[in-house]
């Protein structure tokens, strides 16, 4: 017999300090399986850059288009980069990158001279991931010189990708008339704010000897777009060394007058235009339909009662950014489901493999105290696992969606921690309590 007073403390005294033993033991092994893996940075991702020049303009658009491959067993929020340029400016801040049912296997940002790619769960279920990627960039005209081929490089970890371009500039025939026009914010155009997202502009020919009093502008707006008129302005400046307008002076609005709707403008100015000036009409514009690829305006410039010169602006491109990837999805595994039986019939269970008695390998599922049968009936012995009576259902799951059994396992690994614990602790009480004095 245990004695109440030495004994019997001993043993409450064990158990109080074993189990929460037991209990932090599980709470850390908890901690330890449910750390999640951090995002890292891959290097050499990007295979391949490719840089085209869709017109030789200096004020025209590029197309990057680049090839890129990941590891296998990577997982989502892990990244690759690519430097970009100094002498170019990416025409986007950033695109999805889906697989050709439509699943997102990336996205893309691109800011401060980076473009970033984030890898999403995707990854994590396929493998051999791959895919292109193409964007936009505009000539950084301060960090270029026209008419000079220049070499630009892409970084992508320790890989560098060159090319060499030759930025065009032509200089301007400033005798006539011209007209031109671009996106207000080329890296949005209208995503954020369709209005004022385009700007037409046009300018009458350089003054000759003596100027000129009186100018007329007309101008007719393509379709899905729609001038602005209260934002319109009428400027009077001088000509840099390639024939662009520059030191623009506001002309006084008492000096021109304005019809203007949504789709054509008339402007007639009178006021002089010394020698070698010209006068520039600005004539922000509202997106109206977003859905087209581009934009057209056209109009005439008339000066000192002259016939009008005919004026067309290249069209006003959309901008292209986009990318794909694509991978074979993993091997599926099998889980198997026992279904439970009940307690009150249950008969001997039989080896699958052989129909005598002394070969099977089943064990004997015995009901609780309680009446009930436990619900788990294969058992493992060796390599063959035997049924006892309820076949056990294979549901077959992706390797990526196997989170339910992935956290049923963390439990039971936590019980295991939790009974070690206990059962150490346990044995060294036996052993105290076995040593122990008896009394008579």
């Amino acid at each position: 017999m245990l004695r109440p007073n030495n004994d019997m403390k001993s043993l409450i005294k064990v158990f109080a300090f074993a189990v929460p033993l037991a209990v932090t033991t599980g709470v850390v092994a908890t901690v330890l399986l449910a750390a999640p893996a951090q995002a890292k940075i891959l290097g050499g991702a990007v295979k391949g850059i490719t840089v085209t020049q869709k017109n030789t303009n200096i004020y025209s658009a590029l197309s990057v288009q680049m090839t890129w491959c990941v590891p296998n067993g990577e997982q989502a929020g892990d990244t690759f980069t690519l430097g970009l340029p100094p002498q170019l400016i990416a025409l986007t801040k950033g695109f999805p990158l889906n697989d050709p049912s439509g699943k997102n296997v990336a996205n893309a940002t691109v800011a401060g001279g980076l473009a970033t790619f984030t890898l999403t769960a995707y990854v994590a279920t396929h493998r051999d991931v791959c895919g292109t990627a193409h964007f936009d960039e505009a000539f950084n005209v301060g960090a270029v010189q026209a008419n000079t081929p220049t070499t630009v490089q892409f970084a992508s970890g320790n890989t560098v990708f060159s090319a060499v371009i030759t930025p065009r500039q032509v200089i301007a025939k400033r005798a006539k008339a011209i007209k031109y026009g671009s996106w207000a914010d080329a890296t949005d155009e209208d995503r954020i704010s369709p209005s004022g997202a385009l700007h037409w502009l046009m300018d009458s020919p350089q003054a000759p000897a003596g100027g000129y009093s009186k100018v007329v502008f007309t101008d007719t707006s393509g379709p899905g777009q729609a001038f602005d008129c209260s934002r319109l302005n009428l400027s009077i400046g001088t000509v840099n060394a390639v024939g662009g307008f520059q030191n623009g002076v506001a002309v006084d609005k008492s000096h021109y007058l304005t019809q203007c709707s949504g789709s054509a403008v008339k402007v007639t100015a009178s006021t002089l235009v010394s020698r070698g000036k010209v006068m520039h009409l600005y004539l922000p514009t509202t997106v109206t339909d977003s859905t087209l690829p581009a934009y057209t305006d056209s109009g005439s410039v008339a000066v000192n009662g002259r016939p009008a010169q005919s004026v067309t602006a290249q069209p006003i491109l959309r901008t292209s950014a986009g990318g794909n990837g694509v991978g074979t999805l993993n091997a599926l595994r099998a889980v198997v489901k026992s279904s439970p039986v009940a307690a009150t019939t249950v008969p001997p269970a039989t080896a699958t493999k052989t129909a005598a008695p002394t070969a099977t390998k089943a064990a004997t599922i015995a009901p609780t105290s309680g009446g009930a049968t436990p619900a788990a009936l294969a058992v493992t012995q060796g390599v063959e696992a035997v049924a006892a009576t309820a076949p056990p259902t294979a549901v077959a799951l992706a390797a990526g969606t196997l989170a339910a059994t992935g956290s049923r396992s963390q439990t039971l690994l936590e019980l295991a921690f939790g009974a070690i614990a206990l059962g150490s602790l346990a044995m060294f009480a036996a052993r105290r309590f076995r040593r122990a004095p008896r009394g008579h």
